[in-house]
């Protein structure tokens, strides 16, 4: 039978108190870095939608993307009119958390849920980690006193093991009941962090910490549009999509390639927000239509 426990650790042994305190402790750099990135992901939100709007111009903006706002569908115009880059960002996200709930599929990008099942034993604690964001599992990992003790069987044992250390995770992870039982029904479970923040409890002054700057944000857009001509450029027999990637990425780097950048750059650089303040993420669609037309003229 195939045995895979990827996210097993291992903690020195500790008494209730002093297990209590290490879980407070993690609990809350886990809370501060779930929040950390739930700001740089609306950030992110923002300036997409912003810089998006500027481009496209209103109707193309709304068509591409207001249109399929999960729970309001087909009212796009009514968002444009009454909503704003911050609050829809925010809804977004806690949208994609709702389905991700309901449908039980990952979305490592926004799930910073994490959750620990705790199996003590005379010599240590052993640990299930589950945590689906790279910050969170690479967070715990660097937490002091943790230690890696996965096993599997269904590929080659980790590198710098010997056989027989292998085959002692094997024998423990079976005496701790884990091969033949739910974790959840034989250790104690410790909700670390779960769910979505709620809008007030984000800072505003992180948020915009995160905001990149106009050069930042022209570069990125006029590489994207350069990248974009490139791939419609490029016949699909004779380079097929899985290489497509590959090879833009290196015309990009190349005198051609900076000029195609460069040519965007021209463009697109007058139609840009020289600045994304907090204010402006807060003022809505319409508003910030009216702003980008006035920039244009």
């Amino acid at each position: 039978m195939s045995t895979k426990i990827y996210n097993g650790y291992r903690l020195p042994a500790m008494n209730l108190q002093e297990l209590n305190q290490f879980i407070l402790n993690f609990k809350s750099v886990s809370e501060k870095l779930r929040k950390d990135l739930y700001e740089r992901y609306i950030a992110n939100l923002v300036v997409s939608d912003i810089d998006n709007l500027a481009i496209l111009g209103k109707e193309k903006f709304i068509a591409q993307h207001l249109q399929d706002i999960r729970g309001m569908e087909g009212k796009g115009e009514s968002i444009f009119e009454g909503l704003n880059p911050l609050r829809l960002s925010y809804q977004r996200i806690e949208s994609r958390y709702q389905r991700m709930q309901e449908t039980q599929q990952r979305d490592p990008a926004i799930d910073l849920d994490c959750e620990l099942i705790l199996l003590p034993a005379e010599e240590g604690i052993y640990v299930l980690l589950y945590a689906e964001h790279n910050e969170i599992r690479k967070l715990w990992e660097q937490t002091p006193g943790v230690s890696e003790y996965g096993y599997w069987n269904n590929v080659d044992r980790l590198e710098g093991l010997t056989e027989n250390d292998w085959k002692e995770r094997e024998q423990k992870w079976t005496d701790l009941g884990v091969m033949d039982n739910r974790p959840v029904d034989i250790g104690m479970s410790i909700s670390v962090t779960r769910g979505v923040p709620s809008l007030f409890e984000l800072k505003k002054q992180n948020i915009l910490s995160q905001i990149r700057s106009f050069d930042e944000r022209l570069q990125n857009r006029s590489e994207s549009a350069a990248y974009d001509v490139r791939y419609k450029a490029i016949d699909e027999e004779s380079s097929p999509s899985y290489r497509k990637h590959r090879e833009i990425n290196q015309w990009l780097t190349t005198e051609e390639g900076q000029k195609e950048i460069n040519k965007h750059k021209g463009t697109l650089s007058s139609k840009l927000l020289k600045e994304i303040t907090y204010e402006t993420a807060r003022s809505s669609y319409k508003e910030l239509s009216e702003q980008l037309t006035v920039l244009s003229e």
